[in-house]
């Protein structure tokens, strides 16, 4: 057996929350790294874990079994009561770790063997009465797992039993039943802080019909209502006025009619601006080949154009520009207030200190 690495280990409480009875399995989340294994935990409140790679993925020992310990000569069957899949520990019922501590002994699930059941196996020498034998499982194979809508279920067979069974055809793999599933679904009672279901189910809209015919006015009505609330009529379906306006702008079918008018557009464009300066190049004398690659030249500066007018549309749109001009009045604020702090600035009268153009020194340059 591999040496569990004394560097991964796992918090007393995390290692009794994930502890189970439930004979079913869900998912393989015990196959991850969980947060909670931390490798500076105290010894005193942590086990150590093995890594992913040594943990039991699918398994076929679950609480409910019964089993016996390798190497007990009784060959005593154990009840497995409960399973820890992220420390490959296996609890059996009544088994405890002394008399002073109660707690269930974990036992490794290489340790045990899973129970058959009882088969008749021919006399010993001497006698003629039949002996009735307990079989386990030696080497087992089972199936793909499959979803079943509320777990991974697979089947699990015997190719290998102790002892062998005498007259078995190995060809014919020996299907081991899973143990009765006795979780209980959860229950719900029904406080006064929830709905009744059959209050949730109950209709208490019902749309307009889509055939109703809409006229232009009629959105105008909707929004002049605010002013005046008396001439709004409120039997009219107002879920067609704000369809556009609810609606994601953003959704793929949108951005998709979007690009498929711009490519229109582009398309129309391209065809009027080359059949123009095929017209030019006719009165002009020009070859078609000079004519198609002019306008290509011009095509593709109408487009830079274009694309460039579009950027700064939504720039404005976005409000870059007025940001910019925000800005500029903030400098121009800050340039004025230093100008004014440097012309208001006064010296007060100390040693040392002399008028630019009266020291005798600044005479002598003059």
């Amino acid at each position: 057996m591999r040496r569990v690495p004394s560097g991964l280990r796992m918090h007393w409480n995390d290692y009794i929350t994930s502890t189970t009875r439930s004979p079913v399995t869900r998912n393989t989340n015990h196959m991850l790294h969980k947060s909670s294994h931390n490798t500076k935990l105290d010894h005193a409140v942590s086990i150590p874990i093995p890594p992913p790679k040594d943990r039991i993925k699918w398994w076929n020992i679950v609480p409910g079994d019964k089993v016996r310990i390798r190497g007990d000569k009784t060959s005593t069957l154990q009840e497995v009561y409960s399973v820890n899949k992220i420390a490959n520990h296996v609890f059996l019922r009544g088994i405890r770790v002394s008399e002073k501590h109660q707690d269930l002994k974990p036992f490794n699930y290489s340790h045990l063997q899973l129970f058959v059941d009882h088969f008749e196996f021919p006399p010993k020498p001497g006698s003629d009465k039949p002996q009735i034998v307990p079989v386990f499982v030696r080497r087992w194979k089972m199936t793909t797992p499959r979803w079943n809508g509320d777990h991974l279920h697979w089947t699990r067979y015997a190719v290998a039993t102790d002892p062998s069974l005498p007259g078995w055809d190995k060809t014919e793999p020996l299907e081991v039943p899973w143990p009765a599933n006795t979780e209980q679904p959860p229950t719900y009672q029904v406080t006064s802080n929830e709905v009744l279901d059959e209050e949730a189910k109950r209709t208490t809209y019902v749309p307009p019909r889509p055939d109703v015919a809409l006229s232009d006015a009629m959105p105008d009505l909707y929004l002049k209502s605010f002013a005046a609330p008396e001439t709004y009529d409120p039997s009219l379906p107002v879920e067609f006025f704000l369809a556009d306006e609810l609606s994601n702008p953003h959704s793929r079918t949108k951005k998709q009619e979007r690009w498929q008018l711009k490519q229109a557009s582009v398309k129309q464009l391209r065809e009027q601006m080359l059949a123009s300066e095929l017209a030019e190049a006719n009165a002009d004398g020009r070859s078609r080949k000079e004519a198609r690659a002019e306008a290509a030249w011009k095509i593709a500066r109408t487009l830079r154009e274009m694309k460039k007018a579009e950027g700064i549309r939504r720039a404005i749109q976005r409000g870059v520009h007025a940001r910019v001009e925000r800005r500029k009045v903030r400098r121009q604020r800050k340039e004025e207030a230093r100008i004014r702090r440097l012309r208001e600035t006064v010296l007060f009268e100390e040693p040392n200190q002399v008028l630019p153009g009266t020291s005798d020194i600044a005479q002598r340059y003059v």
